[in-house]
This record gives C-alpha cells, structure tokens and sequence, in this order.
C-alpha cells in the first residue's frame, strides 16, 4: 500500500466525569470537524458521571455511531491510557471536556 493509498482512521478519546454543562459543546465540537478519508472515532471514558452527563452520551451515541462510550471506573488519571486498548486506529486526539476542539 503506497501513502496516497493509506486513508486512516483518527480516534478522538475524551476523558470525562460529571461534566454537564461542558460535554455538550466539547462533544459537538469534535462532531462538527470534517472526518478524514478513513474515518473518525469518538471515544468518551467516563468515569461514572453521577451528574446526567452518562445520559447525554448515551443519546449522543444513539444518534452518531462514530461515539463510543467506555466505562472507566479508575476515573480521569487512568482514562487515555485504558482507551488504547479500545482504538481502532494508531492516530488519536485526547481533548478535555472544558475544551472545545480547534482544527
């Protein structure tokens, strides 16, 4: 396969807890970015979110298959590293919830 031919797939992990009021713009943010060739992933680690923000994603991901949401009991410390494991590509981008994504 040449270069030109390599179209990858970039994940997006993003390391949550109790962030209503946040999420919603971080999130759409990196929904509203053009997706490359290959694709794009959302991966959400929450880190078992008390405050409605689970349930946000959960309807997020409804509606976009590219959301995935992984459970991370350990909370933010461990939350990028654990998401390794669950990526489908080698490329990623970990943004924070207070943050908005900027191309």
């Amino acid at each position: 396969m040449t270069t030109s031919e390599f179209k990858p797939l970039v994940s997006i992990v993003l390391p949550c807890r109790n962030e209503q009021g946040y999420i919603q713009a971080c999130l759409q943010s990196a929904l509203d970015q053009d997706p490359p060739e290959g694709g794009l992933e959302i991966l959400v680690a929450d880190g078992m979110s008390t405050d409605g923000t689970r349930e946000y994603l959960q309807q997020m991901a409804t509606q976009y298959p590219s959301i995935r949401i992984l459970d991370n009991p350990g909370r933010i410390v461990s939350a990028v590293k654990s998401s390794f494991a669950w990526m489908l590509t080698r490329y990623m981008r970990p943004i924070m919830c207070s943050s908005a994504w900027r191309s």
